[in-house]
């Protein structure tokens, strides 16, 4: 979701169930600007995600970017490039939440093509993001597994 909050020029937001809307880079909520040495952003979400008493807590998090594009008719190997959101796993855990489930995502932002130079046919070249969705539960929620 893109967007901005009052000062907040990140554009990377988030309505989670409740409603509430907060900034995934720097924390700022529905007009609120966290600022500092404060927290984490996703360590912010989690904490406000436990004072509201919720039992699970999901996050989005960027995992990769790929860019590519045709040159000459032919696909380059573009760029890569990878994101380590060990600390922030780490910090949501650290809030009270246990790691229950997490899918990955291919989100395509751009794609290109061009009619190969030799030869019949076109090339194509695909950019995007690989999103993480990670699904946690509270340590205080009862367990499925209890019964």
């Amino acid at each position: 979701m893109t967007g901005s909050i009052g000062s907040c020029t990140h554009r990377n937001v988030m309505q989670g169930a409740s409603g509430a809307t907060i900034c995934l880079d720097c924390g700022a909520s529905q007009g609120e600007l966290v600022r500092g040495d404060g927290p984490p952003a996703s360590r912010e979400l989690a904490r406000r995600a436990r004072e509201r008493n919720d039992t699970f807590f999901e996050i989005q998090l960027e995992v990769a970017e790929s860019s590519r594009d045709v040159r000459f008719g032919e696909a380059d190997s573009g760029s890569r490039s990878h994101h380590d959101n060990a600390g922030d796993l780490a910090a949501i855990e650290a809030e009270g939440w246990k790691l229950a489930n997490v899918g990955y995502v291919f989100v395509s932002t751009g794609q290109s093509s061009r009619q190969k130079v030799f030869g019949t046919g076109e090339s194509f070249a695909v950019s995007g993001v690989v999103v993480g969705i990670y699904l946690f539960r509270s340590v205080d929620a009862p367990s499925s597994d209890s019964g």
